[in-house]
């Protein structure tokens, strides 16, 4: 869990399952890395900030900030509660775009459900590496 500082609350932030695969971040998250332009990358990370706070928000602020994925109308007032909150951030003097993307990025995938999925895929690849013969090692 993450706990972010924005005005005088405090909000924790959990990417929980429902929330984050009824949301379809992830294909969004997946595809911000295909651009070459640093303009369109920041315009990227722009776009999908409110939804990945939104999504993060719903395990401990639901009450605040739920919404029905099913329910266009309701997203999108959720939405606009979670963009008057990145307003609030974004007006004090530390606020950081790369900062705060990081911090949720990094919730996401290290602390989330996600994290053992990863590390179970990173642990089978490391496993499926071929190993070194001994006279390889003392040669290279």
């Amino acid at each position: 869990m993450t706990t972010l500082q924005i005005g005088s609350k405090s909000f924790s932030i959990k990417f929980g399952y429902a929330a984050t695969v009824r949301s379809g971040l992830m294909k969004r998250l997946a595809s911000l890395g295909n651009t070459d332009n640093d303009l369109d990358a920041m315009n990227n990370i722009l776009e999908v900030l409110p939804e990945l706070l939104l999504v993060g928000l719903q395990k401990f602020h639901s009450a605040d900030y739920g919404f029905d994925p099913k329910n266009s109308v309701s997203k999108e007032k959720a939405l606009r509660k979670v963009d008057d909150l990145l307003d609030e951030y974004f007006d004090s003097d530390d606020s950081d775009l790369q900062v705060l993307f990081d911090a949720l990025q990094t919730e996401l995938i290290d602390n989330g459900f996600l994290s053992k999925l990863i590390g179970k895929k990173k642990a089978t690849e490391i496993e499926a590496l071929p190993e070194m013969k001994a006279d390889q090692a003392t040669t290279n």
